[in-house]
């Protein structure tokens, strides 16, 4: 078997499921070229399928491919069937075509020379560091949102009020008759400073008038 990023085979593939889809081409076809062999399932990770669809792929493969099919033959429950590059790049283009095939054989290609020039801890930091690159701006962004919908509602107070649910909201017992002259004085002064006057639902009356926090406060200090 040929070198590999880690000695432990499992904590490579992890990395390959951590990537993101537009990136598992190319680490498949690193793990490949480094002598890892891939299974039905593994193959289905890197090119986002069912397990069912590439064992579709490999069975039609298999009966045109000697050493698929010898693989296959030899397979257990305990001991699944694994694929080198060459068998992995004729199943993906059973399934997918010459296309998608072309792209993890030149993905093999090109990484080859890669890792012929550097140092494999040294591609794997690089790899690492380009995942928690991604994670921070992920987690920066997501806290971002999160302390930005934060200060919206924090920013966020009622500033329209009835003469009764004014009362209420500074615990001030008030008649119905004193709502009404109150109620009329909050009128005249919005109109005389041009301030809106809107409209409330109100389960008594159906719609009442309300008035900005800052006429209430100067009605109530009358």
């Amino acid at each position: 078997m040929g070198s590999c990023l880690y000695s432990d085979k499992n904590i490579t593939r992890l990395i390959i499921y951590a990537s993101p889809p537009g990136n598992r081409a190319y680490m498949v076809s690193l793990f490949l070229f480094l002598g890892e062999n891939m299974t039905v399932k593994e193959i289905a990770q890197a090119v986002n399928k069912t397990e069912r669809t590439v064992q579709n792929w490999v069975k039609k493969t298999s009966e045109q491919c000697s050493s698929v099919n010898e693989r296959c033959s030899l397979a257990s429950p305990s001991k699944p069937a694994d694929f080198d590059l060459n068998e992995t790049i004729t199943i993906i283009e059973t399934g997918l075509g010459k296309n998608a095939a072309a792209l993890f054989a030149q993905s093999a290609k090109t990484e080859s020379s890669i890792v012929k020039q550097n140092n494999q801890n040294e591609v794997l930091m690089q790899f690492m560091s380009n995942m928690q690159k991604q994670q921070n701006e992920f987690m920066t962004a997501v806290l971002k949102a999160l302390n930005n919908n934060q200060s919206r509602q924090l920013e966020y107070k009622q500033d329209y009020y009835s003469i009764i649910g004014y009362a209420n909201n500074i615990k001030l017992p008030i008649a119905f008759s004193e709502a009404i002259k109150l109620g009329k004085e909050a009128a005249n002064i919005s109109r005389e400073n041009n301030i809106e006057i809107r409209k409330i639902p109100d389960e008594r009356f159906g719609y009442v008038n309300s008035y900005h926090i800052e006429v209430l406060k100067k009605v109530f200090e009358l």
